[in-house]
């Protein structure tokens, strides 16, 4: 690995920055740049553009995986209290921010209003068996890539 980034830094990077030295710098021609030594160091490397991991999905899955485990869970710990937890001030003027919970509600179907990911009497809500769905569909999607 350290022989093929030397010859990274010491063959082709000189020869395309000496190519590119009457370039006129543009925001375009920087991009063009990043590109191709994104695309060179996946070459050498070996990485398919379709090899990349999809951060946001990456992101949901994990926010599901925590949200399964704050629906399930017996008691309330810190972590499930700062999650859920909710200042008893007033709402600022203009549109609600988005809560942790909202695109859980849009993903299972509830309204917004109605969903919980715990209810008071620690009873998991309806959002756990569509959680626990979800993950058991992308444990299967990993095990067969």
């Amino acid at each position: 690995m350290s022989l093929k980034r030397h010859l990274i830094e010491q063959c082709i990077k000189p020869a395309i920055l000496y190519g590119c030295e009457t370039w006129a710098l543009t925001k375009v021609a920087g991009l063009k740049l990043i590109r191709g030594q994104r695309r060179i160091e996946r070459a050498i490397l070996g990485i398919r553009l379709s090899d990349k991991v999809n951060w946001t999905i990456s992101a949901m899955k994990r926010k599901w995986k925590f949200a399964t485990k704050l629906a399930t869970q017996m008691g309330a710990d810190w972590a499930q209290m700062t999650t859920l937890w909710k200042p008893k001030k007033t709402r600022p003027l203009g549109r609600p921010k988005t809560r942790w919970t909202d695109d859980l509600a849009k993903e299972t179907g509830c309204k917004k209003t109605e969903f919980q990911l715990t209810q008071q009497n620690l009873i998991p809500s309806r959002a756990t068996p569509y959680a626990r769905h979800q993950l058991k569909r992308w444990v299967k999607e990993a095990v067969q890539l």
